[in-house]
């Protein structure tokens, strides 16, 4: 009996030594199950679709062995920003998406190594060397690119003086790297410069550019400048991490349709154009307020999201800004106040501002329309009535204003208007005018007739013009 007791004691502290050993086995699994899944988890947000960031290593340049670490720290550090800029216009967890490394939990890097030395792909001109070897890749890896619309290629140029593309094209931007381009350099000019700025500048670029007539640069609102600083899409790609810098209420507002900031998954046809048309119906400068007023029709407003007002320096092209007003929507229209307080009517060889609507749809699409051209000096504003021919598209080029009347070649050559060098008109549409271009010479041969606006329609084909002033 004692040796029976003896074995079922022996059993009995086996069994309890087994449950307890057996317990904490589970419970050291479990918390080494957690540790190892916490390692990996990504310390930013993913969405559906992601921007997709291509790192492109020319073949003479080495990256630091540490590049993936380095730069998944700053693209948090940048959709840390963008947040919280986000935020202060309400637009609530919406962050852009940047694509997890599975094995690693960093920010994922499409590398991509480059066919030729840093020589080849200069600033002006590098952009389509690297795009092609991109386009290469990207036909034999397509699973490891997220979004359809929107790449930002970073370049490693460890040189002194950086020669590589770094421009924001629509969908298409272009950054730089080198070694010393890390989070804690932010603030070190010596180290850093105006790169992490002029980075997360570029990379905004290639994610709002969608769409015609838009805006390329913005100085923001002097009431804005004096409380938040420089606006990021203006002179703020120099000043972010050095000086207050903030991205305008436009702009948040066109992020937060872009589809990589998207945060569930549907069937939006992103940047589909909308079947719409703007029209505006009042222009007004209200002097008890100091303000231009303008008042339109939008005839389809089930998918719009947000209306804008810019004033576009004049001239355009290098140098020049955008100043951007939020419009209020109602059911049919919307209503945009201008403050002329607001703008920089003091910039040193501006002539003046053209006005233009943009009215941005929730699948991220917009329509722009040019309403007049106006002066804003001493507490008043002169508005604009004349017809301009612009010699490029996108209304670029020498321009040249006209009056209602006919104009024949020789007259539109006496005025500085090549033959066949027209490609765009700015019409005011609230003056009711008509412009007709002809093909050929005296208002004879083919010919295109409009009351609004054109950008590159019949397109160098103008020999001879009337413009007539339509009766109600």
């Amino acid at each position: 009996m004692k040796k029976r007791n003896y074995v079922l004691k022996s059993f009995a502290w086996i069994g309890f030594l087994t449950v307890l050993f057996s317990s904490c086995s589970s419970d050291k699994l479990e918390e080494s199950m957690k540790r190892a899944n916490n390692v990996n988890q990504p310390a930013f947000v993913t969405n559906p679709k992601n921007l997709n960031i291509i790192y492109f290593i020319p073949k003479d340049q080495i990256p630091d062995a540490n590049y993936k670490k380095r730069l998944s720290d700053l693209f948090i550090y940048f959709q840390k920003y963008i947040k919280s800029e986000m935020e202060r216009y309400g637009f609530e967890n919406t962050n852009l998406g940047l694509p997890v490394d599975s094995a690693s939990g960093l920010v994922k890097f499409i590398e991509i190594r480059g066919k030729e030395d840093i020589s080849a792909y200069p600033y002006s001109g590098g952009d389509k060397k690297i795009k092609n070897e991109i386009f290469e890749y990207k036909i034999l890896n397509p699973n490891e690119f997220s979004s359809n619309y929107h790449t930002f290629v970073i370049t490693l140029d460890n040189r002194e003086k950086k020669d590589v593309p770094y421009y924001g094209p629509a969908g298409f931007a272009f950054g730089i790297d080198f070694n010393n381009l890390k989070v804690e350099n932010i603030g070190n000019r010596n180290l850093v410069g105006s790169y992490v700025g002029g980075n997360l500048h570029e990379m905004i670029h290639g994610l709002t550019l969608l769409g015609e007539n838009t805006i390329i640069h913005e100085s923001g609102r002097i009431s804005e400048q004096n409380t938040l600083g420089n606006t990021l899409m203006g002179t703020g790609n120099g000043t972010l991490g050095y000086s207050p810098t903030y991205i305008s209420y436009p702009f948040a507002a066109i992020l937060n349709r872009v589809d990589v900031f998207q945060k569930y998954a549907g069937n939006i046809k992103f940047y589909e154009k909308p079947n719409a048309n703007i029209t505006t119906t009042r222009v007004d400068f209200n002097r008890e307020t100091q303000a231009i007023e303008l008042e339109g029709i939008i005839d389809n407003t089930t998918e719009i999201s947000n209306v804008f007002a810019f004033c576009r320096e004049l001239p355009h092209g290098g140098g020049s800004y955008d100043v951007g007003f939020k419009g209020d929507l109602a059911p049919n229209g919307f209503r945009v106040s201008i403050p002329i307080t607001d703008l920089q009517t003091q910039r040193v060889n501006r002539t003046g501002y053209t006005l233009v609507l943009k009215a941005l749809f929730k699948n991220g699409a917009h329509i722009d329309q040019k309403v007049m051209e106006f002066k804003a000096e001493n507490n008043n504003v002169t508005f604009d009535n004349d017809v301009y021919v612009y010699q490029n598209c996108t209304f670029g080029g020498y321009k040249v204003a006209l009056k209602t009347g006919n104009y024949t070649k020789q007259d539109l050559i006496n005025l500085g208007i090549k033959d066949n060098d027209i490609s765009a008109i700015f019409i005011p549409e609230l003056l009711g005018i008509k412009v007709t271009l002809y093909d050929d010479d005296n208002f004879s041969g083919e010919s295109f007739s409009t009351t609004k606006s054109i950008d590159c329609k019949f397109n160098d084909r103008t020999t001879s013009i009337k413009i007539e002033k339509l009766t109600k």
